[in-house]
């Protein structure tokens, strides 16, 4: 068999360097049709890379009007192959796990209520106005600091709900 041409690669080739995937996961792609094959075979690396981009998601969403899966073992192999992605994507840092997100969300909601809740004891003092109207612009400023953290609250709430749906 002839070497592969530049840009191209074999399907082994293709998993283990480009992919970094199981073959098998490969062999999957090309009978779903989502690799870019020249004449001798060898995969066309960039076309193929993104047809796997454009065509990734449920086969509910990917497949034609009507088309439907062959049997069960060719919907066992695309959500075998489905999970071999997500793993992929996973290493490549496209996608995080959920308690790091609800984590990460979670501590820059508590730096953001700290520094708000901090915020009229800090500018308060600074205005230039006698001191009781220094402390009136305190408290309102505290008033409408807390209007604002139950709403970010109530949202948050919201959204957590609907992702939970």
């Amino acid at each position: 068999m002839k070497s592969p041409a530049p840009g191209h690669a074999t399907k082994s080739e293709f998993a283990d360097k480009h992919l970094h995937v199981a073959r098998s996961y490969v062999t999957a792609l090309g009978k779903a049709g989502r690799l870019v094959l020249d004449d001798n075979g060898h995969v066309n690396v960039d076309a193929s890379l993104a047809r796997i981009r454009d065509t990734s998601g449920a086969p509910e969403r990917a497949a034609e009007p009507g088309e439907k899966f062959a049997d069960a073992r060719d919907k066992k192999e695309h959500y075998l192959a489905e999970t071999a992605r997500l793993d992929f994507e996973e290493r490549c840092s496209r996608l995080m796990q959920a308690e790091r997100v609800v984590q990460a969300v979670a501590n820059a909601g508590n730096l953001v209520r700290t520094a708000l809740e901090d915020l009229a004891a800090q500018v308060a003092p600074q205005l230039p106005v006698p001191r009781e109207a220094q402390e009136q612009c305190r408290v309102l400023i505290t008033e409408r600091v807390e209007v604002m953290l139950n709403d970010l609250a109530q949202r948050f709430n919201a959204a957590a709900i609907g992702a939970q749906t």
